[in-house]
């Protein structure tokens, strides 16, 4: 289970919310705007995350350690993560502010970096 809190950064529970901890590793800012959980998450582990500053962060070991991921996209304050409907195939995710507007699309390995 995980919960994002602006000025806090992003927090992992193991046992149903009862405890929680900071799962903060390779964030330099840990104002977060949005958070998406990989619609394939129980075989990739993936997370993405957009800081309040702009850009994406992704993690690919459920939230222990975080890399930039903008993979060349214009660092935008993003309100909003989405995914393909064929994320298993492409691993495309989508960011962007606004109703129904997608400002970049980035895909990335399917291996951690």
């Amino acid at each position: 289970m995980y919960w994002n809190w602006y000025a806090g950064g992003v927090y992992r529970s193991t046992d149903s919310g009862n405890t929680w901890t900071t799962v903060n590793n390779g964030l330099i800012f840990q104002e977060v705007s949005a958070m998406a959980i990989s619609p394939n998450y129980a075989n990739d582990h993936a997370l993405f995350i957009a800081p309040w500053n702009g850009g994406v962060y992704r993690s690919m070991d459920s939230g222990d350690t975080w890399v930039e991921a903008n993979n060349g996209q214009p660092n935008r304050r993003p309100g909003a993560l989405g995914f393909s409907p064929n994320y298993e195939i492409d691993h495309t995710v989508f960011y962007g502010r606004g109703v129904n507007m997608v400002t970049a699309a980035f895909t990335f390995p399917l291996i951690a970096e």
